[in-house]
């Protein structure tokens, strides 16, 4: 039996800020339905590489290939593209929104020749997704109602819903209780079964 192929391969990643080197010649593969974590004291360049993963910043060295392609390096959009995008430990969502918003921020349903929001299609896709996640929540309310664990979700759901092969969890837990982080787990062992690849 052929072993399978990683999804992503990570190659002699360096970038440094003036004379100061962030990342040194980082490689490591991530396999599919594989959750890899990244530990280090702080200025260990975690954050850097994220950034670099997630087409935020652009390394002096090195390249990223997504099965047999290599990724443009820089470029938030062809990150994206790839299938990788990064849930941040502080949600970036737009928090007097509901869920069904957020989701679909900046590519929404349209009727009528774009006249009006398919709030109905939104509606149902936010649904799915968090359901997915084992989320129940009305995905109506304003995300500043919602608990820090629930927005962490509607994070984690918006890169699913734009069909994330690697959703890059930045210090998610960091500001959750013990409930929530466990409910936090369990999507991610769920994503995992799936074949969804986690850091």
């Amino acid at each position: 039996m052929t072993p399978p192929e990683p999804r992503i391969r990570i190659r002699s990643i360096s970038k440094s800020y003036g004379g100061v080197r962030a990342l040194n010649a980082v490689g490591f593969n991530i396999m599919p339905g594989e959750v890899q974590a990244l530990c280090g004291v702080n200025g260990a360049g975690k954050s850097t590489l994220n950034k670099v993963l997630c087409g935020a910043v652009l390394p002096d060295y090195g390249e990223i290939e997504i099965g047999d392609k290599r990724l443009r390096l820089g470029s938030v959009e062809a990150c994206e593209e790839a299938g990788i995008a990064i849930v941040h430990q502080e949600s970036v969502a737009f928090p007097y929104l509901g869920a069904d918003d957020n989701l679909f921020v900046g590519h929404e349903p349209t009727l009528a020749l774009g006249l009006w929001l398919d709030k109905k299609a939104m509606r149902a896709g936010v649904c799915q997704v968090l359901q997915r996640l084992g989320e129940s929540f009305d995905p109506g309310l304003p995300l500043i109602e919602l608990s820090v664990a629930q927005r962490q979700m509607v994070g984690i759901a918006r890169a699913l819903s734009r069909r994330c092969k690697l959703p890059i969890l930045d210090e998610t837990t960091s500001s959750l209780s013990e409930k929530e982080t466990e409910a936090l787990f369990r999507a991610v062992r769920q994503l995992k079964d799936e074949g969804v690849s986690i850091l």
